[in-house]
């Protein structure tokens, strides 16, 4: 088995068959589509089921959460290659090849990512993910023999762990089979639980990518988040899982820039909703990691301010752009 393509659902039915049918239309025959339907109460298994391709394996798991679904999807796997994909989202014609292409040609590349870019109903976002990663062009890299990427030189945790905007996210990733399978997701993290395992891939083996969006995320009312404010607690903590196992200190020193960054902001995030108390605390964590501790100790001194501050702005916002009623 050549790619084993592992799709974790739950309550997917409006989106499933559209997941599943980007995979199957992949130039890459040699392959197996592995659903993992996390206990769905909606039609998710009957629309995986009317798939009649023999290489679409439905796998019931009673309610485990995404991180445990593609940690078992990873038992099973028996492909060479691993990728991943959400049940909402969908792959473009060619993604899976040009990614086999350039990790054939490439045998001290352990991963490749492809761009994304994110659609609703109206339509494609003008951005994609690496417009909000700039810092990626300056990563250091060449051409890649095959597939139109490029591979990148140097330490790759160095390179792209501390880029604000991560550029790589799961579902773009085609990763080998000896190095996803010894990653495990946390299963106890609700959300954000991605992080830790593209971060440990990083640690791991030699990146490369590709700069075309050959992924499609769906934006939509029943995301596992809606507003980036939901985000704030679980990216940190998976972070801070991350630098709790990392051996190498060009990695933690790495980590730890960002990771006194993610505090940075969220203590901005609480001081401007009014959380004293909680920017306080996000401030205090921060003055742990080197960069920001003179921010973080200014910042501070100010958050007993963060009510006041939050009203005024809502007061300045009301004079801006005042009500239409009466």
């Amino acid at each position: 088995m050549l790619v084993s393509v592992i799709i974790p659902a739950h309550n997917a039915d409006p989106y499933i068959g559209e997941a599943v049918t980007s995979v199957l239309a992949q130039q890459v025959a040699d392959l197996e589509v592995i659903v993992l339907d996390d206990a769905s109460t909606d039609n998710t298994a009957q629309v995986v089921g009317e798939f009649r391709d023999p290489r679409v394996r439905l796998l019931r798991l009673d309610k485990v959460g995404v991180g445990a679904a593609r940690n078992k999807g990873l038992e099973l796997a028996r492909g060479r290659f691993i990728a991943f994909l959400d049940a909402d989202d969908r792959w473009s014609a060619g993604k899976l090849d040009r990614q086999l292409a350039l990790m054939q040609s490439e045998p001290d590349v352990g991963f490749v990512f492809t761009n994304f870019r994110r659609f609703d109903a109206d339509g494609f976002h003008n951005e994609t993910q690496f417009d909000y990663a700039p810092e990626l062009t300056g990563v250091q890299t060449r051409p890649a023999r095959a597939g139109g990427g490029k591979v990148i030189e140097g330490d790759t945790f160095v390179a792209l762990a501390g880029i604000g905007q991560l550029p790589c996210w799961v579902q773009t990733m085609l990763i080998r089979a000896d190095i996803a399978r010894p990653v495990k997701f946390p299963p106890d993290m609700r959300l954000s639980q991605d992080l830790p395992f593209v971060l440990d891939v990083y640690a791991t083996a030699r990146g490369a990518f590709i700069e075309d969006p050959l992924v499609e995320v769906r934006r939509h009312a029943r995301n596992s988040y809606r507003s980036a404010g939901e985000k704030i607690a679980p990216d940190l903590d998976g972070l801070t899982r991350t630098l709790a196992h990392l051996t190498a200190p060009a990695h933690s020193r790495v980590l730890r820039e960002r990771l006194g960054r993610a505090w940075m902001s969220a203590g901005y995030h609480y001081l401007w909703t009014g959380q004293s108390a909680k920017a306080a605390n996000a401030y205090a964590h921060a003055l742990a990691f080197p960069g920001v501790r003179r921010s973080a100790l200014v910042r501070l001194m100010a958050a007993p301010l963060a009510p006041i501050l939050a009203r005024r702005t809502r007061k300045d916002l009301g004079k801006a752009f005042p009500s239409n009623r009466g």
